[in-house]
């Protein structure tokens, strides 16, 4: 499943299935927060029962991701090292069939040959997919993804922005 929301079960998730394997995409956290914020700004209005502030909703964007990601990391301690494979979004998109092989390789599950070709067949469907340009990152808001963020910068060797 790829709910963000379960970055934050990891402990329930391996009670219930020990040995289930996990893909961890990390994203860049400036990329992440526009992302976030375009989505919160287009869906959100529809399933609030009171409309919130701006400030409203980066506060929500800053916790949320702090949360999940200060539980993962303490977390993701319990997984066996060949249940877990960490990756980058930006290597994914780059390179998806690649990605997906060290995934199947670090994971042990076998049977890449099988479904390369429908991830060659996937990988050109999508060739003319056009990702969402979002305008430069105001100097505020990087220095608070700087100050709140900052350890998730460190813990997947992301470049601070000034």
């Amino acid at each position: 499943d790829s709910c963000a929301a379960h970055t934050g079960r990891v402990r329930n998730l391996m009670k219930m299935f020990p040995k289930a394997r996990f893909v961890y995409i990390h994203r860049d956290p400036y990329e992440l927060f526009q992302s976030t914020a375009h989505m919160a700004d287009t869906y959100l209005w529809h399933c609030a029962l009171q409309v919130p502030t701006n400030e409203q909703v980066t506060e929500y964007i800053l916790w949320l991701y702090e949360f999940l990601h200060d539980v993962y990391v303490k977390e993701r301690t319990l997984i066996p090292e060949n249940q877990l494979h960490e990756l980058s979004f930006h290597d994914l998109e780059k390179d998806p069939i690649g990605q997906v092989e060290k995934i199947y390789t670090a994971l042990r599950l076998g049977g890449f040959e099988d479904v390369l070709p429908l991830l060659q067949s996937y990988t050109k469907s999508t060739s003319g997919y056009k990702k969402n340009v979002f305008a430069s990152l105001a100097p505020e808001t990087i220095e608070l993804i700087n100050k709140r963020w900052g350890r998730t910068l460190s813990t997947f060797g992301y470049t601070m922005r000034h």
